[in-house]
């Protein structure tokens, strides 16, 4: 078995190309521009010669060395992107959410029957920021599911209104 130590575009090209398949596999549904923001920004800057690594984005080292454990479990999951309260509720939740690029937003409420209603919706934004009436909304336990093409989240929340 041999070992070499190589760097350079012979040696990045397949490396970035193997982490851009992995990524689409995990995100069907990402762009593009998203999966090389989400190479650019799980990359280890500053990881050459100091002399021509600069921080951020430079001539010898473009980004930085590619980290695919770091690209992947960043973007694997949504898990923690999004939060809501108060809970518990009475009459109204905030949501607020951040994603790795632009995409459609739905918010979707399940009661324990299993009866799904649209609450909100949002074209084309990175971000989601909005307070949001539960008004009619019986007392109990639901399912709050926060659908984007880079994936779902889903939190419990407690509505603890009389209606």
């Amino acid at each position: 078995t041999t070992t070499v130590l190589s760097r350079g575009t012979s040696l990045a090209t397949p490396m970035v190309s193997g982490l851009a398949s992995l990524l689409v596999a995990e995100h069907p549904g990402a762009s593009a521009d998203d999966i090389a923001n989400m190479i650019f920004q799980s990359c280890d800057d500053q990881a050459g010669d100091s002399r021509e690594d600069k921080p951020g984005w430079d001539q010898f080292y473009g980004y930085g060395r590619v980290n695919a454990l770091k690209a992947l479990t960043a973007n694997s999951t949504l898990e923690g992107t999004m939060q809501v309260y108060p809970v518990p509720t009475s009459n109204y939740i905030h949501v607020q959410a951040m994603l790795p690029g632009n995409a459609d937003i739905d918010l979707y409420l399940t009661d324990t029957k299993g009866a799904t209603r649209l609450l909100s919706q949002q074209a084309n934004t990175r971000s989601f920021d909005q307070v949001i009436s539960l008004g009619n909304e019986s007392r109990g336990l639901y399912l709050l599911t926060f659908k984007s093409r880079f994936g779902n989240i889903t939190k419990r929340i407690a509505i603890v209104n009389e209606n």
